[in-house]
């Protein structure tokens, strides 16, 4: 399967395209419409592949229709993202999955963040820590815009209470 991977100008935070003329270069820090108005609390979110077509196929695929031996495939995916030039000086202290609502799990069968941030710990030697747990269910999120999701998503994970932040760094 080839996949061409992203080269275009994007936003330093969102990782999403933004226009730009061609001669301008990658190490520019540019902002797209969702963030240039707003404080960021993170340096960067990158994304090897645009999520649409073949890619977007092979994620649903994995995700809906258990096909979890698309994981090995979306978990290089992920390793190529870390090569991308924002991350390239970062140290990584740990891998923390999203956490599914039980309910979500028994539905689903399986966590794909789960599955994903192991094979990702096992490619990059950085430790994959379960610091979250889920409280509340949330509903789907496929067909919400960005303030619904937010507010979907508003209180529903916490730290576990086995973790404090200052363990995170020397797990």
């Amino acid at each position: 399967m080839v996949v061409k991977q992203r080269s275009s100008a994007s936003c330093r935070h969102f990782a999403r395209h933004v226009q730009s003329p061609s001669k301008v270069p990658s190490t520019l820090r540019l902002r797209c419409a969702n963030c240039a108005h707003r404080t960021i609390h993170f340096d960067a979110a990158v994304a090897a592949y645009r999520g649409r077509g073949i890619v977007r196929d092979v994620i649903h695929e994995f995700k809906y229709n258990r096909q979890i031996h698309l994981r090995h495939l979306v978990a290089r995916w992920l390793r190529a993202a870390l090569d991308d030039e924002r991350l390239r000086d970062c140290q990584f202290d740990v891998i923390v999955p999203v956490p599914l609502h039980p309910a979500r799990q028994r539905e689903r069968g399986f966590n794909q963040a789960s599955l994903l941030a192991e094979l990702l710990s096992a490619h990059t030697s950085i430790p994959c820590r379960p610091l979250l747990k889920r409280i509340r269910y949330t509903t789907t999120q496929t067909a919400l815009d960005r303030s619904e999701r937010m507010e979907n998503l508003h209180n529903a994970f916490r730290l576990r209470k086995t973790w404090t932040c200052e363990a995170c760094a020397c797990c």
